[in-house]
């Protein structure tokens, strides 16, 4: 069976871990930004989208590949955003750069991707 199921409604299911992906990420925006659209967001009759965690996304990678460190399908090599705040400053938030596979934290004014999710988040596998 096949990790990522396209449900043919712009969500992609995660059989690994049972979330509904987003198929096509939010164009770069500020990390408040990003938070307000997945609030807003009505998909596959779900108004129940957020951005991810940080575990959830750092479940998407697969170290063994690279450009992108992914088997999502579609994922662009480029840097998304999660929800989770960096604890040791509010101005920070953390994120993976999906080109391969790295988890920084980086300044809530500048602009990254998103892909919104929904289900019982993730945390820490």
């Amino acid at each position: 069976m096949d990790r990522f199921v396209d449900l043919k409604n712009g969500i992609i299911r995660d059989t690994k871990t049972g979330l509904e992906w987003q198929a096509e990420p939010l164009q770069p925006a500020p990390w408040q930004e990003q938070m307000d659209a997945a609030a807003r967001l009505d998909l596959g009759d779900h108004t129940d989208w957020r951005l991810p965690t940080v575990e959830e996304l750092v479940a998407l990678i697969d170290y063994s590949k690279s450009n992108p460190a992914s088997e999502f399908p579609r994922m662009p090599s480029d840097w998304f955003w999660s929800s989770s705040a960096r604890a040791a400053s509010a101005s920070y938030a953390w994120g993976v750069a999906f080109s391969y596979g790295g988890v920084y934290d980086d300044g809530k004014t500048l602009g990254n991707y998103a892909r919104c999710v929904r289900g019982a988040a993730l945390r820490g596998e």
